[in-house]
Parts: C-alpha cells; sequence; structure tokens
C-alpha cells in the first residue's frame, strides 16, 4: 500500500513543516548593501512604487533614491513581514533579487537541503505549511496529523531549547485531553542534520509524552525524501488502531484525576471533630495509626471511584476489538511499562531501612525483612512477616509468625520470569543503594517460623526492604494456613448520631433548672459506637459537645440560684463540664427504668462526683417521669437538623 494511499486512509489532508530555514529575516538581518538593491530596484520600475505604497504606509513625498527612508521604512518589522509575505508572488519577484538577495543566498543551502521533502510531500497530494516555529498559542496546531519538525532551530547549539518545545507540546495535548477536546494525537518526525540529535532525539520524545508508534526520527541528509517515506510508511499502517488504543488509556488517567477531585471534594468536607471521633472510637483500642488508616481509605475510596467512571466505563468496552486488531510491533522494550507498574503495584519499596523516615512506620503485615550479616543485610536470607497487622499493633505480641525464603535468585530478565507467571509475591523488586534490583523467591510456606517482635521493631539482627501489599501478602498467608493465619478487615469509622438537647437539673428536693439548647444551631449531644477496649465488643457512647458545655457552664454560672441542694448539683455540674468531663460516657439501657413507655438509657461519667448519671428521653412526659424517681440529670433529645448549608 502506498503512503499516498495511507495517507488518505488516516484521513491526513495536511502535514506542518517546521524548520529555521523558513524564518523570515528581521530588520537586523537586513544589511546597507541590501537597502541599496533595494532602492536600485524601485528606481528600475516606477510600477514598484505604486505597489509599495498600496502594500505598506509610504512617508509624504517618498523618493526611492533616499536609502535613509528607505532604512527607516525597513527597521519597521511589520512592513518587512509585509514584503515577505508577498516575495513570491509575480508582482513582486524582484524582492528576491534586491531586498532579500543576502538572506536568501545565507538561507539557500538550509532551503535546498528541504526542497526535496517539499517536492515529496507534493508528490502525495496534501497540502504543507511552513513555519519556523512552533506556536503553541494556535488553537489549531494539534489539528495536523503529522508534524515535521526540525530538532535544532535557529541560534540553537544545545538540546535545552528542543527539550522546551517537546515540554510544552506535551502540555498542550494534556490541556487537550483534560477538556475533552483532543479527537487525534500527532505523529511527530523529528529530523536533524546533526550528528548528535538522533542521540537526543530519545530524550525529546520522552518530554512529548508520545508513545513509540507516534514518533519518529529521520536524518535531514540528501536522501531526506526517502528517509521520511521509510518512516511513514513504518507508523501509518497501524496509527489509526494505535491512535484508538492511546485514547483509551488517556481515560483511565483522566479518569484517576476526576476520581481524585472527587476525593478531595469529601476530605474538605471531613471535619477535625470526626477525625477525632475515628481515633477515639475505633482506631485508638486497633492501635493503628491514623495517615495508615486514611491511606487505606483514600486508595480504596478512589479504586471504587475510578471502575465506576462512566467515561472509562465507555471506553473500556471498546477494549477488546481494539486489542484485537492491534498487532505486536518489534519495538517492545524488554521490560515494558506495565510490568514496571505491576511490580510497583505489589511491594512498597519505599518502606526499606535504607529511607530514614520509613523507621518510623511500624511492622506490619507483609514486611519483608533480609537478616543482616556483618551489619548489613543479606540479600539471600529473607523473610517475610505473616502475622495480622491488627495483631502486630498491641504490645501483647511477643513472637511474630514468618515465613523464610529459599531458592533466591536475581532476576536479569524480568520478561522471562513474568511470562512464567511467577506470583507477584515471589518477585521483590528492592531499592539497593539507590537502585531498584529485582529478587524471585520461593517463601516455604510449609515452614513457618516465629522470630521477636521487639527484634523486628529494633532490628536487632534484621533489615526491612520493604512490604508486600496486601493483597499478594494475604494470599501467602492463606498458603501458609488457614488455622494460623486471619484476615483482618479495616475498621469501619464509628456511627454517630447528633441530637438538639434540653439538660434538667433537679436536686433531692424537688427544685429545678435547666439548660434549653433545642433551637440552637449546633448539635448539643453525640452518641457514637466504636470498639473503645481491644478487649470488648463494640459499645455506644455519648458526649456532650463543646458548644452545650460552654452554654452550660455559661448558664449556670450566671443563674441565681437560692436554693442551697440544687446550688450543689449546680457546682458539681460546672466543676466536671469545666474539667472535661461528660465526655465519653458509656450509653446504654437502664434495665429496670421505663419512661413515657420507652426503655430509658443512661450514661456515667466515671471521673464526676454525684451527679454524674445522666439519663435520657425523647419526650418531656419521660423526662418528667425519670425527674420523678429522684433522677439528677436528665437529657431531653430532639433530632438534630442542620442548619448550615455544606
Amino acid at each position: 500500500m502506498t503512503v499516498a494511499t495511507l495517507l488518505k486512509e488516516n484521513e491526513v489532508a495536511q502535514v506542518l513543516v517546521v524548520d529555521d530555514a523558513f524564518g523570515a529575516p528581521t530588520p537586523k538581518l537586513v544589511s546597507p548593501e541590501s537597502i541599496t538593491l533595494f532602492s536600485e530596484s524601485l528606481r528600475d520600475d516606477a510600477n514598484r512604487v505604486v505597489l509599495l505604497g498600496k502594500l505598506v504606509a509610504l512617508p509624504d513625498q517618498f523618493d526611492p533614491a533616499r536609502t535613509d527612508t528607505l532604512q527607516v521604512l525597513i527597521d519597521n518589522e511589520a512592513v518587512l513581514t509585509s514584503l515577505w509575505s508577498v516575495r513570491t508572488e509575480s508582482d513582486w519577484t524582484w524582492l528576491n533579487d534586491g531586498l532579500f538577495k543576502s538572506f536568501l543566498e545565507t538561507k539557500g543551502p538550509m532551503l535546498g537541503t528541504l526542497i526535496p521533502l517539499q517536492d515529496y510531500i507534493d508528490s502525495l497530494g496534501i497540502a504543507r505549511h511552513e513555519f519556523d516555529s512552533l506556536d503553541f498559542e494556535n488553537p489549531d496546531l494539534l489539528l495536523y496529523k503529522i508534524i515535521f519538525l526540525d530538532f535544532y532551530l535557529e541560534g540553537e547549539n544545545g538540546p535545552e531549547k528542543a527539550y522546551a518545545r517537546a515540554s510544552r507540546l506535551q502540555e498542550a495535548l494534556l490541556r487537550q485531553a483534560e477538556m475533552g477536546a483532543l479527537e487525534s494525537y500527532p505523529t511527530i518526525v523529528l529530523m536533524s542534520s546533526r550528528k548528535e540529535a538522533e542521540r537526543l532525539s530519545g530524550e525529546f520524545k520522552n518530554r512529548t509524552g508520545l508513545r513509540g508508534d507516534f514518533f519518529r526520527f529521520v536524518d535531514k541528509d540528501e536522501n531526506i525524501a526517502r528517509n521520511v517515506q521509510t518512516a511513514l510508511e513504518d507508523i501509518l499502517p497501524r496509527r489509526k488502531t494505535a491512535l484508538g488504543f492511546v485514547m483509551v488509556l488517556d481515560q483511565y488517567w483522566l479518569a484517576a484525576r476526576r476520581s481524585a477531585d472527587i476525593v478531595r471534594e469529601s476530605l474538605l468536607k471531613v471535619e477535625p471533630s470526626e477525625l477525632a471521633l475515628l481515633h477515639h472510637a475505633a482506631l485508638a483500642a486497633e492501635r493503628e495509626p491514623m495517615c495508615d488508616y486514611l491511606s487505606w481509605l483514600t486508595a480504596a475510596y478512589q479504586y471504587h471511584l475510578l471502575l465506576g467512571d462512566p467515561k472509562l466505563r465507555e471506553a473500556s468496552a471498546k477494549f477488546p476489538a481494539t486489542v484485537e486488531s492491534l498487532r505486536p510491533p518489534g519495538a517492545i522494550p524488554p521490560t515494558s511499562r506495565l510490568s514496571d507498574m505491576y511490580l510497583r503495584a505489589s511491594f512498597q519499596q519505599e518502606l526499606s531501612d535504607q529511607l530514614p523516615e520509613s523507621r518510623q512506620v511500624a511492622v506490619s503485615l507483609g514486611d519483608v525483612f533480609a537478616e543482616e550479616k556483618d551489619g548489613k543485610p543479606a540479600y539471600e536470607k529473607f523473610l517475610i512477616v505473616l502475622d495480622q497487622s491488627c495483631d502486630l499493633r498491641h504490645g501483647s505480641k511477643e513472637r511474630v509468625i514468618v515465613v523464610r525464603a529459599s531458592d533466591v535468585n536475581a532476576v536479569n530478565d524480568l520478561t522471562t520470569v513474568l511470562s512464567a507467571n511467577i506470583p507477584s509475591a515471589s518477585l521483590l523488586p528492592l531499592l539497593i543503594n539507590g537502585e531498584r534490583n529485582v529478587y524471585q523467591v520461593n517463601w516455604q510456606v510449609t515452614d513457618p517460623d516465629v522470630v521477636l517482635f521487639a527484634h523486628l521493631k529494633s532490628r536487632t539482627g534484621f533489615h526491612r526492604l520493604g512490604r508486600l501489599s496486601r493483597l499478594p501478602a494475604l494470599a501467602l498467608q492463606e498458603k501458609m494456613t488457614q488455622n494460623v493465619g486471619r484476615v483482618g478487615l479495616p475498621v469501619s469509622p464509628p456511627a454517630t448520631v447528633q441530637y438538639h438537647a434540653k439538660l434538667f437539673l433537679r436536686a433531692e428536693n424537688g427544685q429545678e433548672t435547666s439548660i434549653d439548647a433545642l433551637s440552637k444551631p449546633w448539635a448539643s449531644v453525640v452518641v457514637f459506637d466504636g470498639r473503645f477496649d481491644s478487649r470488648k465488643s463494640r459499645s455506644s457512647k455519648l458526649s456532650f459537645t463543646e458548644n452545650f458545655a460552654g452554654l452550660i457552664r455559661e448558664t449556670l454560672d450566671a443563674a441565681q440560684i437560692t436554693d442551697t441542694q440544687l446550688a450543689g448539683v449546680r457546682q458539681t455540674v460546672v466543676q466536671h463540664v469545666s474539667d472535661h468531663g461528660y465526655v465519653d460516657m458509656e450509653y446504654k439501657r437502664h434495665d429496670k427504668l421505663v419512661a413515657d413507655g420507652v426503655d430509658v438509657w443512661y450514661a456515667n461519667s466515671p471521673n464526676s462526683p454525684q451527679p454524674k448519671d445522666v439519663y435520657t428521653s425523647f419526650t418531656e412526659k419521660g423526662v418528667s417521669e425519670i425527674l420523678a424517681t429522684g433522677k439528677k440529670l436528665v437529657v431531653l433529645l430532639h433530632e438534630f437538623r442542620d442548619r448550615i448549608t455544606h
């Protein structure tokens, strides 16, 4: 199939050619001799002065013989650009033998090199647009499906500016993709006559972010037309299929960004009080670090958002047909990017003891250690922790279940190993002296061992290398034994209910007072459940909120109470509230007390002198019935209705 046919199949009607040979002259490049030739050309034919006057504004009593006047005219860059733009028109060709003669003679060799390329493009029946630079502000730039680009432009000796152009091209592509406006990727044919350019072209390609199917380098020599033909014959047959592939792949990172935005919006709405409650009612008893839990929660949340992304689902539906139609090219690298991603997803090498900050991270399920030999890690003596993370966080653990490795081998050919379907738990991409080294191991799951937990924590004779990801670690644990290992599930955030409240205080002689917060815009009481003790099951607790406690203190301090018994109750409550009391009270059903036909719940504040028991009811009748039994503190609860618009 000819290149012309391939271009038609790929709907390529025009190409962009960028080379400094197409650059227009600047006033500084126009010599006095060129001004003299310009003057002579105008004096040779009076019609040329008329043409010039129609193109640009001439001064009054314009005299073409005065070179100083012409110099002022040419020093105007807009005038010079206008003259350059018409030089190829039949009425203006005299400019090439006069004003632009010297400049064209300088550009001649550069343009001469491109003539075979221009002729070849013309022979394909497509339009070519030529510029001396890439205009990244031009919205039409990315409409070109093929761009021929000179590596070095005028005045460039090193590759830095070329690399900067490559980076800006990637930025332009990313912007279009994020806006949903990117309909195609351009194929870049990078050209240069300099020897080092081909070696540097790999870095240029990397900075564009283009895949190999959308990039080629060709020598800009006397065979440039043939070089370009060979490149196009190579990339055009699979361009359309490859384009379908990369447009689907784009939806994965775009979906990751969309899901990250949703995660961000969710995290922005998390109040510090929620974190405090999570720690107190769920994490403290489990001894799980807050940052570990939030990392898991954020990753799991984003994972499910990613799977549910509508645009990604739509794009994924196109994948099977796309994959089947794409034949493997001959330029697949020995270790593909997917292999690298697979290893990074399976093993957390950032927890290596070679990184000082990682030593602060607690030992957990899946941690891989090397025994030390002469104070250094022995990379043939690996062991992996297969105790549950939740068990390791409790101080009573003295020994840790581990499995040791045998048949340890450094992997040189990762592709061969992956093709053998080696489990991810058996591949360890370790960080050694700043470089990644992959080891293949065989874990002795039939012969588990134990080591002192204190030695692992203190690194006495052991060096942590990283952590196997959760799923491979659990799979390895299951293989070891179902009796020794158990799956520890992440704890759920505490369930919480908020109420408006009115607190009633009653003395033994029947005197009463109250603090009413039923109409306040904030919650007065929070009831939450959780596992507050690692040895007990989940239970409920009740706390007065900071707002309610403040109102209680303020109201009772100002209250004029003359009754001695009620004043004593008031003083006890104020003192306890001031000491951060009535917080985290165990909230449970009273076995013998019923008010208004409903079981009564009560909370006990253990650090308070009398009165310390707080009874609750959802009706005023219930409150009256509880007070009638001699209880001193009763709270009327109403469902909390948030009055703040988030």
